[in-house]
């Protein structure tokens, strides 16, 4: 596998941009990081913390075991030092992960079911790329 592989250099990236966007959150108030706003996951405690349960359900996924989940989101938001500690250490097993797997491993489809039911399959590299994507954030022009 080459040394820095799209799947470990996306990562690797993931893994930085989260921690830029949770350091900027860890410098406001708690207050106004789960204070209600008009957004999908309502804070933005609760954005980071949809984005670490699908973190969540899909290393399950890889490592074949249950995560417990039963909806993309949590009932109750983590606090966000919890939530910020917790994504940090996730995305860093997603780093390790595309570091160390090889191309064939990339390769190897994961069968899965969807939290809302129904049967799925993604190759590793595609889980990867997904959770690349899934963790972009848009900034708010105003």
């Amino acid at each position: 596998m080459p040394a820095l592989s799209l799947c470990h250099r996306m990562t690797a990236y993931m893994e930085w941009a989260d921690d830029v966007m949770l350091s900027a959150a860890e410098r406001l108030p708690q207050d106004a990081v789960s204070a209600p706003r008009d957004a999908l996951f309502k804070s933005i405690a609760g954005t980071f913390d949809h984005t670490l349960v699908v973190g969540e359900i899909f290393q399950a996924h890889l490592e074949g075991r249950s995560h417990g989940h039963d909806a993309r989101h949590r009932a109750s938001v983590l606090d966000f030092p919890q939530v910020a500690t917790r994504l940090r250490a996730m995305n860093s097993y997603y780093v390790r992960c595309a570091r160390d797997w090889t191309t064939s491993d990339l390769a190897e489809t994961i069968e899965f079911t969807f939290v809302g039911g129904g049967q799925g399959a993604m190759t590793r590299e595609d889980i990867l790329l997904h959770l690349v994507n899934h963790a972009t954030y848009l900034s708010d022009p105003a």
